[in-house]
């Protein structure tokens, strides 16, 4: 993070160089602790009013735009997203589109800590305070779709899948869908790769994902023009705290020459799936 921003300032005199990219930007968040409750307000705030949101169940690859128009997503299904879904979102009537991760859903306190340090956050050092990694209930999610939002997967386990066999990737990303919509008695037709980068998803993957759901989300930066294809959209993950300058320039692409290395592996590995 310090290094991101260490070197977002050192290049924010020439950013303003760099010519936007129109079209929908897919932004991404995670958990979102108490402290950002405010920053995330301020988020809102700066989108709506710079460029605008559009609700997820209007998202279309295949409609162009002649500006920025910004999808709000979220990853994983912390408690968290409930609160600033009810406290910030419906406040602005915002409709942002949740992927859950069905394993993930319903623990209680202790559960889910192990579940996110374990799975989620496999590679980082988390807060010990575990009411931080607090997940939703089922009637948290159940919540969401009823006030509107739309609800996509994104897996049972939270695995890399390039270490799971044929059977393993189905159940993560088919049939682990499939239990989720008999809970909710919704369709689902939405997707999110856990970790989302081009070392973890396979074509195997990719295809398999095609069988099922309309469109499909990684974790590499871009904005969905620049996407491979409909089972593999770019997004903008954006971390609590970011100052609202650096989220415009993702938002408008003026940092995305910094990832044109993964967007290449990703168009030759999936475009012509």
């Amino acid at each position: 993070m310090k290094k991101k921003l260490l070197l977002a300032s050192i290049l924010r005199p020439f950013l303003s160089l760099i010519p936007s990219t129109n079209g929908v930007v897919v932004i991404t968040l995670h958990n979102i602790e108490e402290i950002y409750y405010d920053w995330f307000e301020e988020l809102i705030v700066m989108i709506q009013n710079s460029y605008g949101f559009i609700n997820p169940e209007d998202f279309n690859t295949e409609k162009n735009s002649d500006c920025i128009k910004v999808l709000l997503t979220f990853d994983d299904g912390f408690f968290s997203n409930k609160i600033v879904s009810d406290k910030i979102l419906s406040k602005y009537g915002v409709k942002a589109l949740f992927f859950i991760t069905e394993g993930f859903i319903g623990l209680n306190e202790n559960q889910a800590y192990d579940f996110a340090s374990t799975n989620i956050y496999p590679n980082s050092v988390i807060s010990n305070d575990k009411k931080k990694q607090q997940s939703m209930s089922w009637d948290d999610v159940k919540s969401l779709s009823v006030q509107g939002h739309s609800i996509g997967a994104h897996s049972k386990t939270h695995p890399k899948l390039i270490d799971l066999k044929k059977d393993e990737l189905e159940d993560e990303i088919v049939v682990s869908s499939q239990r989720i919509e008999n809970i909710l008695n919704i369709n689902i037709d939405t997707f999110a790769f856990p970790f989302g980068t081009p070392n973890v998803v396979t074509p195997e993957a990719v295809n398999l994902s095609k069988n099922k759901f309309r469109y499909v989300f990684s974790n590499v930066r871009g904005n969905v023009n620049s996407s491979p294809c409909n089972y593999f959209i770019f997004r903008q993950n954006i971390v609590p705290g970011d100052p609202m300058w650096l989220i415009q320039n993702m938002i408008e692409g003026k940092l995305d020459w910094k990832y044109k290395n993964a967007q290449k592996i990703s168009h030759k590995l999936f475009s012509n799936l």
